[in-house]
C-alpha cells in the first residue's frame, strides 16, 4: 500500500492502465460504428460542424444529444490516426488514467493516501466508460467535473471566489455530455 502521493499516483497510473489495456485491440463496436465510422462530422474532420450537429445523427427534433466537444475530438482523431480504432482506445485509456488521478487528488484533500488509494483503486476498475470509444464521453465529462471540485477547492484556500471558474469547467463538462454533471 503505496504511503506517499508519488508513488500512489505511479502505482495507479499502471493499474488504471492495465485494467482497461485488453480494450487496445477491441475495433469500433455498437455505437462507435453509428456515431464514428459512419459520421460525415468525423471522418471529413469538420470540426465546427461538430457545434451545430445533433450528436445522434437522424434523431427525431427535440431528442438529438448536443455533444459538439465529442464529436470534434473523434474528427480531429478520424484525421490524426486515420480512423484507427486502436488509437481512439489509446486516448480513452489515457483519458481514464487521468480521471484516475484527479480522484486520486481529490480524495486525499479529505482522507489519507492509502485510503484515498484504495478509493480510487475501486473506481478505477469499475468504470464501463473506458472500453467502447464513444463512453469517452464521460470520461471527458468527469475530467472537467474534477477540475472544477479540484480548482475550486484551490480558490477557495486561496479565499477567492471560484464561482466564475465553476461555471466554465461545469460548461465543458456539460458539452462533453448534457448529463455531465453527474460523471460516470
Amino acid at each position: 500500500m503505496p504511503t506517499t502521493l508519488p508513488r500512489a499516483r505511479v502505482l495507479l497510473l499502471f493499474v488504471a492502465a492495465s485494467v482497461y489495456a485488453n480494450s487496445l485491440g477491441n475495433g469500433f463496436t455498437f455505437d462507435d460504428n453509428w456515431l464514428i465510422v459512419e459520421n460525415p462530422v468525423v471522418m471529413e474532420g469538420r470540426v465546427a460542424d461538430a457545434f451545430t450537429a445533433p450528436y445522434w445523427r437522424g434523431a427525431r427534433g427535440g431528442t438529438e444529444n448536443y455533444r459538439p466537444i465529442m464529436l470534434s475530438s473523434f474528427g480531429l482523431e478520424w484525421a490524426a490516426f486515420d480512423g484507427s480504432a486502436f488509437e481512439f482506445h489509446v486516448v480513452s485509456v489515457l483519458v481514464h488514467v487521468l480521471v484516475c488521478l484527479l480522484v486520486l487528488a481529490l480524495l486525499t484533500r479529505f482522507v489519507s493516501i492509502p485510503a484515498a488509494f484504495l478509493g480510487v483503486l475501486l473506481f478505477a476498475e469499475h468504470v464501463e466508460a473506458v472500453a467502447n470509444v464513444v463512453g469517452r464521453a464521460e470520461l471527458y465529462a468527469a475530467l472537467a467535473y474534477l477540475g472544477a471540485c479540484l480548482f475550486g477547492l484551490v480558490l477557495a484556500n486561496l479565499h477567492h471566489i471560484a464561482g466564475p471558474h465553476f461555471i466554465y469547467f461545469f460548461g465543458v463538462s456539460d458539452h462533453a455530455r448534457q448529463e455531465g454533471f453527474h460523471p460516470y
